[in-house]
């Protein structure tokens, strides 16, 4: 993972973001972009932010200016318990690689509307929201304690074993 700074340029939010003003994870989900056009507004930034999680569009918690880039963070971390880390764990008794069970874990819980209205876009965003919200709200959905206890379970690195 490296943070490689932010980016003025609004089209590039826009055209290749759909207009997400936040951040954004580049280069394959190896880094994280921040729009340098909101985060250098501190009014701009203030106002969106304190509309941010009081309609259900992102979660409880989501009102404050680190939610955006837990949020991209967690896509970091799904990015990369998905399908770039070499470890494996016991599960059910045989190693599996973490990129297995993380797949498998995303397959059987979907995000639902008592996360937020935009973990239903997809399982990447109701991660990404469930992450952020790890961080941020006292009282976690019962998606986001799933999440929790999963993380718990496969980043115990004495549990790793490494895989070629």
């Amino acid at each position: 993972l490296r943070y490689v700074g932010i980016s003025r340029s609004r089209h590039f939010f826009e055209a290749n973001r759909g207009g997400q003003p936040w951040s954004a994870t580049v280069d394959g989900g190896r880094r994280l972009l921040l729009n340098a056009n909101l985060y250098e507004n501190t009014n701009e930034l203030l106002l969106k932010i304190a509309h941010a999680g009081t309609d259900g569009f992102h979660p409880s918690g989501s009102n404050t200016p680190a939610f955006p880039v837990i949020h991209e963070m967690g896509h970091l971390v799904n990015d990369w318990l998905t399908g770039r880390t070499r470890v494996a764990i016991r599960d059910d008794g045989k190693l599996r690689p973490i990129s297995v069970i993380t797949n498998k874990w995303i397959r059987e819980h979907v995000g639902n509307m008592e996360l937020s209205r935009y973990s239903l876009v997809d399982h990447s965003e109701a991660w990404a929201e469930g992450f952020a919200s790890l961080y941020l709200n006292k009282n976690l959905t019962p998606y986001a304690q799933e999440l929790k206890k999963f993380l718990d379970r496969v980043t115990d690195m004495s549990k790793w074993v490494a895989i070629k």
